[in-house]
Parts: C-alpha cells; sequence; structure tokens
C-alpha cells in the first residue's frame, strides 16, 4: 500500500507541510492543483491550499510529489482533505481522505 500523505504525529498545532504524490490524486492536469481541508469532521481550520512541486525525489519512477503547507488548529481532533485541479474534486468517492487525531490515515 502506498502512502499518499505526510504530516506531523500526533496531529500538534501549528503549520505543517503535507506531501502527496501525485499519482495518489485521481485527477486530470488542470490549471492548479490544491487541498481543501478541514478539522473536527470540518468544523473548524478549513484552508485550501496549493499544491506545488516539492523537488523531493522519491526513487519510485517519476511520479512526482506535490507539497503544500497548512496550519492546524488548536483542539485538533482529526483532519480531512479533498483535492482539486481547479475543475474537479477527488474526495475519495464521496468519504473525503482522513486522518485521525494521531495522524494515521482512516479508510
Amino acid at each position: 500500500m502506498r502512502t499518499a500523505l505526510s504530516l506531523p504525529s500526533p496531529l500538534r498545532p501549528g503549520p505543517f507541510e503535507l506531501f502527496v504524490r501525485r499519482g495518489a490524486v485521481k485527477l486530470p492536469e488542470g490549471k492548479r492543483f490544491q487541498v481543501h481541508l478541514g478539522f473536527n469532521d470540518w468544523s473548524c481550520g478549513v484552508q485550501t491550499c496549493d499544491l506545488l512541486p516539492s523537488g523531493l525525489d522519491l526513487a519510485e519512477g517519476d511520479e512526482p510529489v506535490l507539497a503544500a503547507l497548512g496550519s492546524i488548529p488548536d483542539g485538533a481532533s482529526g483532519m480531512k482533505l479533498v483535492f482539486t485541479n481547479g475543475e474537479a474534486w477527488d474526495n475519495n468517492s464521496g468519504k473525503d481522505y482522513c486522518l485521525d487525531e494521531s495522524g494515521k490515515a482512516v479508510p
């Protein structure tokens, strides 16, 4: 199983970097890639961040890695995120992508 996301664990208030393998985002090329994220079931800290080339080489083919800068609010107990290319959305088939309070992916 390939991990699409990386962030501090457990969720700690403050800035963080989010790394996403381009292949994990199920969207065609578009105007620009962004991640829309929120905490505590979208009830706080909702933000939209640009996903930009990270320059990281993870030695797994030529799949680019994108990066975004976000901020975790005080009292965050989980994070949900969805991706957009400016025209369409990848929301994990309506389930959103989720991380629990320890920073682990939730199916």
